[in-house]
């Protein structure tokens, strides 16, 4: 009974021994490299969350159970699943619960040029956080300069750059500088002389010297003999080429052992004595002047000559000298033909057409005739014609008047063409006022005399501003007629005034209405005052133009139209402002 007792416990070791050899093979018993690569297929016996792992040396798990669901973590690596619901991986456990970090000591990292560094500090084995670590600031760079080079004539260069020592790093780039190219400048040649060779214009670099057009060599040219020359004594060539003074062939005269009388030069031989000429040989000489010839020696040297003779004609020719015979100009004639600038013309021989000498530029003999608005110049030796517009004179003083018009003429001075030019009668004014009667002034057209601008005076301590003219002392009298059964009557004008006159035939005025009839309504002359102020005259009915209104301070204004065609003086109209005031700004 005993040993059945001890049967179970040593079973159940046996069951449990199994267990632990099985969990101490898993390479061989599930042959996979990891565990949590095993794919999931009950609780039972998942490697990441059944009991197949809890024996597992290198893992101690830990459950902790949430109702239905358990979480299990390994203290070991850090992370965490959740049992029944698909062993699904969660992570860390640490990030779930901060209790769980597993902090070490951390590894210190240095900063370099451009990235930061930390001290040690800790650091959570299983989700790398991090306690008690401080950032160290990059160091920047060291700069140091990388000299550049300046480019030349044909080769680039280079800017400087610059690049830290510490780490190697290029922190300017150098940039390329183009070639700048040759700058040329001449080499001066040297030209070539008789015995020199000379040398062709070449180009170099002045900067870096490089020749660019190489000089070619322009060979000696050798000397060129001239005529022979000489002394008493000797004789030579004297090259020509300029510049040289070089004798060539130079040495002494030869004369050959008979004595004759000269050298190869021209040298007389001294040792022989000259023959006197007989003058038997006679040249004849044209002089060119179509009458006469020059006879002299044939002999050289003579110097011979007699005086000139008249050409001997035989034909056209000289029997002598064969100059030919000239033409007799006044035999044929001159003809003139224009020189082409409008004033002169050239004489020539109507046979050979030689310009004769003193008639090379003679003035045209002109002849002009009127067409209308133009007048023709005719040269009567030469035939040249030319159409030209009128030069006119000055104005002559212009006639007529105001009421029929004016005419003022000028004549052309080379044809006698007559210009005329009129122009209406329209008064001008003359722009100075002056006193016409004791009641008004105005100006005077400068033509006629007629008055213009009309106005009344305006007296300042009986002075008139305007014109200067003194107010006179008393109103003028009307006349008294006493001729017995006469009277006066009064006729409307019917443009603001009227004509009185008398029976006796000796008075007669034109006046302004007076309206002292009927309540201040009626003039005598039977006119009515109207109703409104008068309506000003339509005068432009232009598109945007305007009249505008000037104030003459002498109890008058100026209207003028924009239009230019309208101009009056006009009294003023108080209809303003509680007929106070008229539209020129004057005030009552």
């Amino acid at each position: 009974m005993k040993h059945y007792k001890n049967l179970g416990k040593r079973v159940l070791s046996l069951f449990v021994a199994l267990i632990m050899c099985v969990s101490l093979l898993p390479t061989t018993a599930f042959a996979i490299d990891k565990w949590w690569d095993v794919p999931h297929e009950n609780n039972s016996s998942c490697k990441r969350c059944a009991n197949a792992m809890h024996g597992d040396a290198d893992h101690i798990l830990i459950t902790e159970w949430e109702g239905l669901k358990g979480i299990r973590y390994c203290t070991c690596c850090g992370r965490q699943w959740v049992i029944g619901d698909g062993c699904a991986d969660q992570g860390p456990a640490c990030e779930q619960n901060p209790k769980l970090h597993k902090y070490e000591v951390g590894e210190a990292k240095e900063p370099t040029c451009t990235a930061t560094g930390h001290t040690a500090g800790r650091v959570c084995a299983y989700c790398g956080d991090t306690i008690g670590q401080e950032t160290i600031p990059a160091t920047d760079h060291t700069e140091v300069t990388i000299p550049g080079n300046a480019a030349t004539c044909t080769e680039t260069g280079l800017t400087d750059g610059k690049k830290c020592t510490v780490c190697g790093e290029i922190t300017v780039k150098q940039e390329t500088i183009e070639a700048k190219g040759h700058t040329e400048e001449t080499i001066k040649g040297k030209a070539a002389t008789c015995t020199e060779d000379g040398l062709t214009d070449g180009k170099k670099c002045s900067e870096c010297g490089e020749i660019l057009v190489a000089q070619e060599t322009i060979e000696a040219t050798g000397h060129t003999p001239g005529e022979w020359e000489h002394d008493d004594t000797k004789h030579w060539r004297a090259c020509t080429n300029e510049g040289c003074d070089a004798r060539l062939d130079e040495q002494a005269h030869l004369y050959s052992e008979n004595l004759m009388t000269e050298c190869i030069c021209g040298a007389k031989n001294p040792n022989v004595q000259p023959v006197e000429c007989n003058h038997s040989r006679l040249n004849y000489v044209d002089d060119k002047n179509g009458m006469t010839h020059k006879v002299v020696c044939a002999t050289e040297d003579c110097g011979y000559e007699e005086e000139a003779q008249q050409h001997v004609w035989v034909g056209d020719k000289c029997a002598f000298c064969e100059a030919e015979k000239p033409c007799n100009h006044l035999q044929y004639g001159m003809v003139a033909t224009p020189n082409g600038d409008g004033i002169t013309h050239t004489w020539y021989c109507a046979n050979c057409n030689t310009m004769l000498e003193g008639f090379e530029k003679a003035d045209h003999k002109m002849s002009v005739k009127d067409n209308g608005a133009t007048h023709t110049a005719t040269c009567s030796e030469c035939g040249f014609t030319a159409t030209e517009e009128h030069t006119y004179g000055d104005w002559s003083a212009e006639t007529g008047s105001c009421a029929e018009g004016y005419s003022k003429t000028r004549t052309c001075t080379l044809c006698g063409h007559t210009h005329t030019f009129n122009r209406p009668g329209v008064h001008e004014r003359n722009y100075e006022v002056e006193s016409i009667d004791g009641e008004t002034h105005g100006e005077h057209c400068l033509y006629c005399d007629t008055p213009m601008k009309v106005a009344k005076h305006t007296f300042v301590n009986d002075v008139c501003k305007v014109c200067g003219a003194a107010k006179p002392t008393t109103p003028p009298v009307e006349p008294e007629c006493e001729h017995p059964g006469t009277e006066k009557t009064w006729a409307d004008n019917e443009d603001g005034t009227h004509t009185v006159t008398c029976s006796c035939g000796n008075y007669k005025e034109i006046e302004k209405h007076t309206y002292d009839l009927d309540g201040n309504t009626k003039c005598k002359c039977g006119a009515e005052r109207p109703a409104t102020p008068p309506v000003e005259p339509e005068v432009c009915k232009h598109p945007g133009t305007k009249k505008t209104w000037t104030d003459n301070e002498d109890g008058t204004h100026t209207v003028i139209c924009s239009c230019g065609n309208y101009e009056e003086t006009e009294e003023h109209t108080y209809d303003l402002d509680g007929n106070t005031k008229c539209k020129c700004g004057a005030e009552r």
